[in-house]
């Protein structure tokens, strides 16, 4: 009787193993797209976001050192169904000088896709303040990133962290028409 059931289950297990998987559902066209495979009118709009970041926190009153915090830059893709197109990542000292740039190629962040971009606390300088601006694209009017700067230092055993929310800067249409505008922020001469 025990090797019939034995048999038996080995039977139904390789039987289960021939059966065809199913296959994965159909990605959509719109996923795995290149800024260059979009046409131009395509795009609803374009963003500039500020985001603030900060390289020690001296306004900690409770502890007497300061912390070196290691800075990093995370941009969220909310809509679950429509890709955004990242066209730059400009990376700006306290002195609004341009350190870095990271616009090799447009990147497209699929829907619900993350990127992150990370500075090392070793590579900013005490008591200074930097910030990011990154322009996006999208083809979707009502797609919108989670931009933020997210900064961490550790002491011993003591960690602190902090979360700055990007802010939209600037807002054009598909024509470069300026829909929005904020003017309390002062941009960094971005034509170096």
């Amino acid at each position: 009787m025990k090797i019939r059931l034995h048999s038996f289950i080995l039977i139904l297990f390789i039987a289960l193993s021939c059966i065809e998987k199913q296959k994965p559902l159909p990605k959509s066209d719109k996923l795995n797209l290149k800024l260059s495979d979009i046409q131009r009118d395509e795009i609803v709009f374009t963003e500039k976001v500020f985001v603030p970041m900060y390289s020690s926190d001296l306004e900690n009153t409770s502890l007497s050192e300061s912390y070196l915090f290691t800075t990093q830059l995370s941009i969220e893709n909310t809509d679950n169904k429509n890709p955004i197109f990242i066209d730059n990542i400009s990376y700006y000292n306290s002195a609004g000088q341009k350190v870095e740039e990271y616009s090799d190629s447009s990147l497209v962040l699929n829907p619900l896709e993350k990127k992150e971009i990370l500075i090392a606390s070793n590579e900013l300088m005490a008591n200074q303040t930097s910030s990011f601006i990154v322009e996006w694209q999208a083809i979707d009017s009502n797609s919108r990133p989670l931009i933020q700067g997210v900064m961490l230092g550790k002491e011993k055993s003591t960690g602190l962290s902090y979360i700055n929310k990007g802010k939209v800067i600037m807002r054009t249409d598909n024509k470069g028409r300026i829909m929005q505008q904020d003017t309390s922020i002062t941009l960094p001469n971005t034509e170096d």
